[in-house]
């Protein structure tokens, strides 16, 4: 084994180190020590050749590295083997324009549900046939949380409104505050809810009109509405005419109902 390609490969003069990114080095300092010898044992096994090991790009070594981090538990490094498994198969099939493409969205999520949007990547899903329901699924609640300005936590919403996060979880749990659970991230409030350093005007009262469930109000709120008039709920609000206010609340309700029914 060539220990100059590998040092090459995995560390290189221009290479970028963010804290954190790879695994710690003897020294206690962030390095590519452990990188190395993972990278060895991959090489040796013929999976990759030192040659094609010498012109991957730094960026996905840093990656490699934090996937090393992570993969310690059973459960972490099956996921994470078949994920790389599912993204080298992509990769592979996608060209480099549509790649660029994919690459270019807002968040790492998003570049994966992009790339898996393309035909090329199609082909894989049609083993799995609620495969592609799946990620339309994931692909429309990506667009919900980063429309209209994204989304805020918690402390953040406590801040915006001048209240303790207490106060904040309470008006959620009544209705009077609209946030989505999403895992681990605990809930997230739609940044468009909040104007001044306060709630919408009537946005309450809709939310109580509204008997569906946060993600169908989510997707309520931003949806045109023929009771509406083909306008959407959320432009209506932000007019701040009672009148219009008035109507979405009706507007809620009839939805709401239809929803339950």
């Amino acid at each position: 084994m060539d220990s100059a390609v590998i040092e090459r490969a995995t560390a290189g003069a221009d290479a970028p180190k963010a804290p954190g990114a790879c695994p710690h080095s003897e020294g206690g300092e962030p390095g590519h020590g452990a990188l190395r010898d993972a990278w060895q044992e991959i090489l040796q096994g013929g999976s990759l050749s030192a040659e094609d090991a010498a012109y991957i790009a730094p960026s996905v070594f840093e990656a490699f590295g934090r996937v090393l981090s992570v993969g310690k538990e059973p459960g972490q490094a099956a996921f994470i083997a078949r994920s790389l498994n599912a993204v080298a198969r992509v990769a592979s099939r996608l060209s480099e324009a549509q790649l660029g493409d994919a690459a270019g969205a807002p968040s790492d999520v998003a570049v994966l549900v992009k790339a898996l949007r393309a035909p090329e990547a199609i082909a894989d899903l049609e083993e799995d046939p609620l495969a592609g329901a799946r990620l339309r699924g994931a692909q429309v609640r990506l667009e919900l949380l980063t429309a209209e300005g994204g989304t805020l936590g918690v402390e953040q919403v406590a801040e915006l409104l001048g209240l303790s996060r207490q106060a904040v979880d309470k008006r959620r749990r009544a209705g009077t505050l609209l946030a989505v659970e999403v895992g681990k991230r605990g809930y997230r409030y739609p940044a468009w809810q909040f104007s001044g350093g306060e709630a919408l005007p009537g946005l309450p009262g809709v939310l109580r009109a509204l008997d569906v469930s946060p993600w169908t109000q989510l997707s309520w709120f931003l949806s045109a509405d023929l009771r509406l008039g083909g306008e959407r709920p959320l432009d209506l609000l932000r007019r701040r005419d009672p009148e219009q206010v008035k109507r979405v609340v009706r507007a809620a309700a009839a939805y709401g109902h239809q929803g339950a029914a």
